[in-house]
């Protein structure tokens, strides 16, 4: 039975497909997310309420040197442009932090982040709270308040839940209400 199969099962349940997904190669689990209806994404996200701990190391694990990228391939409900990454880093500060890599980053800008742990089950990823330093190659930090990120990344905050150690499910929310846009990460290596 496939990835996509078990979680579309009537038996579904959060914690035994969580060790499903982990005993699930990564180009497995890639293909999954991808093939996920837009309505699932939010089904996953209420599904794994409680359900796992996470914390930024989730995202970044502690051996990964600081501004060594570690890339987070992602999968949206939006109606177009589906695919995305999120590029995150560790700063020489401790900070993780990361972009928006997308087709329309020419548009809309590199989209920066900061993220921080909200408590022992959810993240945030906040675009309000820009990084203050970035690896050498990538593009200048600049306002999520200017230009075409102004209706794009302006007051925008993800919270992100644990799938996997190295899946993750996320709601988007503006202004501190709460939108009907859901994703799903998977994190390439470590």
């Amino acid at each position: 039975m496939s990835l996509i199969e078990q979680m579309r099962g009537e038996d579904f349940a959060a914690e035994t497909f969580s060790k499903t997904l982990d005993g699930s190669s990564h180009e497995d689990c890639l293909a999954w997310s991808r093939s996920l209806k837009q309505n699932e994404l939010k089904k996953l996200y209420d599904a794994f309420e409680n359900v796992k701990p996470i914390s930024l190391e989730t995202l970044l694990p502690q051996s990964a040197p600081d501004f060594d990228v570690v890339e987070h391939f992602g999968y949206n409900n939006l109606p177009f442009f589906r695919t995305f990454s999120k590029p995150m880093y560790r700063s020489s500060e401790g900070l993780i932090a990361g972009r928006n890599a997308q087709f329309w980053e020419f548009a809309t800008g590199p989209g920066y982040f900061t993220v921080r742990q909200v408590n022992e089950s959810e993240l945030l990823v906040d675009y309000t709270v820009l990084p203050e330093s970035k690896p050498a190659s990538w593009p200048t930090v600049r306002s999520n308040a200017r230009g075409l990120s102004f209706f794009v990344f302006r007051n925008l905050q993800d919270t992100l839940r644990a799938i996997t150690d190295r899946i993750t499910i996320g709601r988007a929310s503006r202004s501190g209400k709460e939108l009907p846009q859901y994703f799903i990460l998977v994190r390439d290596r470590f």
